[in-house]
């Protein structure tokens, strides 16, 4: 999981075109090679600032290795496929209004959504929302952002 910091387009000599990108995480930079069928499929994506999510086998050759992209998709939407299910901790000032109107807004999905309310004098109550929501990034940082959420978890 990444960010797209430079793309340098190459032709084979077969004809074949292929690519190497800089991506950036929270480790450092590192470059991966994307050759003609994924390069092909993954093209759109390689623009600096976007977000990514790639699947790559490790080649080693003696001392030197290359990162070799298998698939690379946009994050938001590798999101919404691995988040099953989404676990949001509030405490007891939470205005249930206000999730409610965000999970509106996220329309349906793939992904259910379980209220996890802390309260005084009790350890929790867990509630399971009946519908299965489309959460994106932008709709889970709509959620963190209301008053009385303590945090959202996947699970």
């Amino acid at each position: 999981i990444g960010v797209i910091i430079t793309k340098v387009e190459k032709t084979s000599k077969t004809g074949q075109k292929y690519a190497f990108a800089q991506i950036s995480d929270q480790f450092g930079v590192f470059e991966v090679a994307l050759f003609s069928e994924v390069y092909t499929k993954g093209r759109d994506l390689l623009v600096p600032g976007t977000a990514v999510i790639v699947n790559v086998n490790l080649r080693v050759d003696g001392e030197n290795y290359r990162l070799v992209t298998q698939s690379i998709a946009p994050l938001d939407q590798a999101m919404q496929t691995l988040t099953k299910a989404l676990r949001i901790t509030v405490d007891e000032t939470l205005s249930a209004r206000h999730i409610e109107t965000i999970l509106s807004e996220a329309g349906e999905g793939s992904t259910s959504v379980v209220l996890n309310v802390q309260l005084i004098n009790s350890p929790f109550v867990e509630i399971f929302l009946p519908s299965l929501y489309n959460v994106t990034p932008e709709i889970r940082s709509k959620l963190l952002a209301i008053p009385g959420v303590l945090g959202i978890q996947d699970s």
